[in-house]
């Protein structure tokens, strides 16, 4: 009578599998890490040119305020300029006049003080 060999094959084959799908797994890990890794440079491009971008916008901000004695820009980082409110007209003509009058008073002192120097 021949001795049978004991049935090793699906205990084996169970291990077989699991190492199969173990292996699938890693090697679509790897896969992946791989696509990440050649993606990184472009990653690490993209946010040095982001920051430069906003190195830049934060200096232009900047560069208004500096220059303007510390003048405090909107968000946009244009300063509007200050329009030049124009006067009433009963205002205006009360400061024609007091202009007109001091011109007057300032006629007769230097008047005065060329008559009163001897030639």
């Amino acid at each position: 009578m021949r001795l049978r060999k004991p049935n090793i094959s699906p205990k084996f084959s169970a291990e077989e599998q699991r190492l199969s799908k173990e292996q699938k797994d890693t090697r679509a890990r790897m896969d992946q890490l791989e696509k990440e890794l050649q993606a990184y440079p472009k990653q690490i491009e993209e946010k040095k040119a982001r920051d430069r971008e906003l190195v830049k916008m934060r200096a232009t901000m900047a560069a208004p305020a500096i220059s303007l004695g510390a003048a405090r820009t909107g968000r946009s980082g244009y300063q509007q300029p200050q329009k030049m409110k124009k006067l009433p007209a009963r205002e205006f003509n009360s400061a024609r006049i007091k202009f007109l009058g001091l011109c007057i008073i300032l006629a007769t002192i230097i008047f005065m003080l060329w008559r009163s120097i001897p030639s």
